[in-house]
């Protein structure tokens, strides 16, 4: 014996297997049985040669089929083997009712392998019915043997003949198809693995992720033509369910962006813009676009509250200060990114009737963030009151969170409740582009707003109130 094959032995272990069969087929087997143990190191146990008169056959095979040193029971199926087998007759019978639970166990399926050495004259196997179910190895053609003991051999070894290939890449037209988000997540993954370099990060954000997000949003409107609006509700929360991993990932990289040091306003206000068109593109009751108006205003309500806790005031007045597209060559103020969802209001109206259905749905979606999402409603209705004569609702960010509640708090807001301070004094003056003296006489100052049937937004001067 050479020093490879000692090693090759060392490295696997001879294999061990029982042999269960039809005495219409020993001298088969018997011929079988010395290949399989002189040719493959294969340890064969069978009756012919482990039996001797005055053993209990049943016995014996009990005890092989269950030895855990017996590698694979290996059942050599011929015509009288599947007549015994399935008429529960004779040995074969026996050895069948002893089989039938192992094969249906859990915890060696595969150590059971049909050997069919004859074929009926339609070229079929003859195997009893217990075993039809398992693959079986075809030694029924004797010019094909030594392909039959090598698919064997290797099954008995546990290796293949075949070996798997290797897993290619995704095809890149379907990376790249619209229907799914391939491309935003990749630029996610840029934006978050490139935080020790700022500038690089930035420039992914711009320029890669945000475009790839304007376009997954461009393919969440409603495609399915519904007649009834609660039909068009289903169907929108479906869209935002879908489009939840996406907001999250918005979520997270943009306040990887914003905390970059190397963040301006400029990419985001046209980012909105763009969106913000893409909805006024559609007839206003028009409500397939609803799931786009919801999460663009969630979005916007994110970038607004991540601001004012990172205290980037000139990056917050720019984007309370561009005009966004409203289709047909138009623009107009920030108020105008708050797009009612009128199928999600109107199916509350009938259905759940809660005060706020957007504030709470903003609520369940957010919590890790929603005081400052909070904070931002507030500080919007402020400030679009405080710039324009006309306190229509149209006209000015009405609030989504702050009527939430039948008597809400108020935001743990920490900026208005430091107005006293000189910075932000001049920090809000700035954005809201007013003089402290009008600030102070104005109604948003002095009074509790109402709005309509609603509570609403508590006078600026309760947040400076002292305990004390």
């Amino acid at each position: 014996m050479t020093t490879e094959s000692i090693n090759t032995q060392n490295e696997f272990g001879h294999r061990k297997v029982f042999i269960s069969y039809s005495w219409s087929s020993k001298l088969w087997v018997l011929e079988f049985a010395s290949k399989l143990q002189r040719d493959y190191g294969i340890e064969v146990v069978i009756d012919a040669w482990d039996l001797k008169p005055g053993d209990d056959l049943n016995a014996f095979m009990e005890r092989e089929v269950s030895d855990s040193t017996i590698d694979k029971v290996l059942m050599v199926c011929d015509k009288q083997y599947m007549e015994k087998a399935d008429a529960r007759s004779g040995g074969a019978g026996t050895e069948a009712q002893i089989l039938s639970p192992q094969l249906y166990s859990k915890n060696n399926p595969g150590k059971y392998i049909p050997i069919v050495n004859m074929v009926d004259e339609k070229q079929q196997p003859y195997l009893p019915v217990f075993l039809t179910s398992k693959l079986y190895v075809d030694f029924s053609d004797p010019t094909k043997e030594d392909t039959s003991f090598d698919n064997l051999i290797n099954t008995i070894y546990d290796q293949t003949t075949i070996t798997r290939p290797k897993l290619g890449p995704v095809p890149v037209k379907i990376l790249n198809h619209e229907a799914n988000n391939y491309p935003l997540i990749q630029a996610g993954m840029k934006v978050k693995s490139n935080i020790e370099s700022p500038r690089l990060m930035a420039s992914i954000f711009q320029n890669d992720f945000l475009k790839y997000m304007q376009e997954a949003l461009e393919t969440s409107r409603v495609e399915k033509d519904v007649t009834t609006n609660d039909e068009m509700y289903k169907e929108v929360m479906q869209k935002l369910e879908k489009f939840n991993d996406n907001e999250s990932l918005f979520k997270e990289c943009v306040q990887l962006y914003l905390r970059s040091g190397e963040s301006e306003s400029a990419s985001l206000a046209e980012y909105f813009s763009n969106i913000n068109e893409q909805v006024h593109k559609t007839n206003e009751n028009d409500k397939s676009q609803d799931s786009v108006r919801f999460i663009l205003t969630e979005e916007f309500l994110m970038v607004v509250g991540e601001l004012i806790k990172q205290r980037q005031w000139d990056n917050l007045k720019y984007l309370l200060s561009a005009n966004y597209k409203i289709g047909n060559g138009r623009r107009a103020n920030f108020a105008f990114l708050r797009n009612p969802p009128l199928s999600i209001y109107d199916y509350d109206e009938k259905h759940t009737k809660r005060l706020s259905i957007i504030g709470d749905m903003l609520m369940e979606r957010n919590e890790d963030i929603f005081n400052q999402m909070w904070c931002a409603d507030v500080l919007l209705f402020y400030i679009s009151r405080l710039r324009s004569k006309d306190s229509s609702n149209f006209l000015s960010w009405y609030p989504i969170i702050q009527t939430r509640k039948s008597y809400p708090d108020f935001p743990d807001f920490p900026f208005l409740e430091n107005l006293n301070i000189e910075e932000n004094m001049r920090a809000f003056l700035s954005i809201s582009g007013v003089t402290e003296a009008e600030l102070k006489s104005s109604e948003v100052y002095q009074e509790y707003t109402r709005l309509e049937g609603f509570t609403g937004v508590p006078a600026i001067k309760k947040f400076q109130k002292s305990d004390f």
